[in-house]
């Protein structure tokens, strides 16, 4: 299960998440997850099957509830069997 957890996503002033989405991107920009919420992660799958191993891009978007602290997150990850 992937599920992006960091510091900055839940804020340094502890303000609850207004807006969150979560994207999970192929190799061939196929975007193959998305979650608006907080607490739910990818399995590894789309449309029921399997994903091959290999590199995969996420994008995270917070908006704390104080509709000023943003967080915009980025990166590659490596998905293994």
């Amino acid at each position: 299960m992937f599920i992006p957890k960091a510091i900055l996503i839940f804020n340094q002033t502890g303000n609850v998440i207004k807006d969150y989405k979560l994207e999970i991107y192929n190799r061939w920009g196929e975007q193959v997850f998305e979650s608006v919420d907080v607490n739910s992660g990818w399995d590894g799958t789309y449309k029921g099957e399997v994903c091959m191993e290999g590199h995969y891009v996420y994008k995270v978007r917070a908006l704390a509830l104080d509709g000023v602290t943003a967080c915009n997150l980025e990166g590659v990850f490596v998905l293994l069997r």
